[in-house]
């Protein structure tokens, strides 16, 4: 995003916008407070600073949060799902199970859409495919089965 900044006439092209959601910006300010994990801080810090400063320059809007978002990743699935039905969408996001949840919205056959693109910032501030990788699923112990 700083070097977006730079260069507004590029970004938003016509009929495109940059949302980013409350709750997101909620859960780097959560961030911004974590005593344990300085890198965790200082990436929120600068995202936040990141986000001030473009949305000053008017390059993005902050949406309003509603009473049934809860956390970021469950809001962002929820908009993509229902918006991909009429308009194109495109996420950036570093979360690898959030980004595979989203790309497996293209393969759905009881809904039709436009193709949710979904990229990651690679080192460089390059945009890259983000394919995700699928959540690993702790297995239950079996229940324990009481002699009569």
């Amino acid at each position: 995003m700083d070097g977006c900044s730079n260069r507004r006439e590029e970004l938003p092209q016509k009929g495109q916008q940059i949302v980013v959601f409350k709750t997101c910006i909620d859960e780097l300010k959560k961030h911004l407070k974590n005593k344990k994990r300085d890198s965790k801080r200082i990436a929120a810090k600068r995202a936040l600073k990141i986000v001030r400063h473009a949305k000053w320059k008017k390059l993005l809007t902050v949406s309003k949060i509603k009473e049934s978002q809860n956390f970021a990743d469950n809001v962002i699935f929820v908009k993509v799902s229902a918006d991909r039905i009429y308009s194109r969408v495109a996420v950036i996001t570093q979360d690898k199970k959030l980004a595979y949840d989203l790309v497996n919205l293209n393969n759905l056959a009881s809904q039709r859409g436009y193709k949710v693109f979904v990229y990651k910032i690679a080192p460089g501030g390059v945009l890259e495919n983000n394919k995700g990788a699928p959540a690993i699923k702790e297995k239950h112990s079996q229940p324990i089965e009481k002699d009569n």
